[in-house]
């Protein structure tokens, strides 16, 4: 019972350092000449799969500044980039879904 409740204490600390990262990368991006510089898209594709909303937020407007001030995204290697389209279109999907869901049901 001890171990599970620090497991849990330890993964929303983790999660909130993850959010963290995420804004202060964010500002960074924002805020520097050298965009291209970033290279670590994977992870950002990786952490697009959490079921944390929070922490999804905070990478979508990661990518959000990623695409507002830069090329980046256009730049990636194609592989990369179908990898994060085909997340983001899934995210899209789920969504809809979720809001034809709730009309239906919860009129």
């Amino acid at each position: 019972m001890v171990e599970e409740s620090i497991f849990i204490l330890n993964f929303f600390q983790l999660q909130r350092c993850v959010k963290i990262i995420c804004f202060f990368t964010s500002l960074l991006i924002e805020h520097s000449f050298s965009r291209t510089l970033y290279n670590s898209m994977e992870h950002l594709t990786a952490l697009l799969n959490t079921r944390h909303l929070s922490l999804l937020l905070e990478v979508l407007h990661l990518l959000y500044i990623f695409s507002k001030r830069s090329n980046f995204l256009t730049r990636l290697v194609e592989e990369k980039r179908e990898i994060l389209m085909e997340r983001l279109i899934h995210l899209a999907e789920v969504r809809v879904l979720y809001l034809l869901f709730s009309i239906y049901y919860f009129p």
